[in-house]
């Protein structure tokens, strides 16, 4: 933007000619009382996410883990020493 998009108010900072235009306190208090008495809100229930019956024990899992990447690293071994040139 040039200098020339912006209009010095009577504080003397620039401006960019945008208004903040805010709803009278009354106006959300009304807005507030409607979304407090919805019927609709209140005979929805909220569900809750339920957690899985039981996880797998960490050691169990990075014991798997561990395991599987050591085959791919074997097999990876495997193929560079098999494409290698003699």
């Amino acid at each position: 933007m040039n200098d020339a998009d912006f209009s010095v108010n009577r504080l003397g900072t620039t401006s960019s000619g945008l208004t903040l235009v805010l709803p009278s306190l009354k106006a959300l208090k009304e807005l507030n009382a409607k979304k407090k008495s919805s019927p609709l809100l209140e005979s929805t229930p909220v569900k809750k996410n339920t957690r899985p019956i039981k996880l797998k024990p960490l050691k169990e899992v990075l014991t798997s883990l561990i395991t599987k990447i050591k085959k791919w690293v074997v097999k990876t071994v495997a193929v560079l020493l098999y494409e290698l040139p003699a």
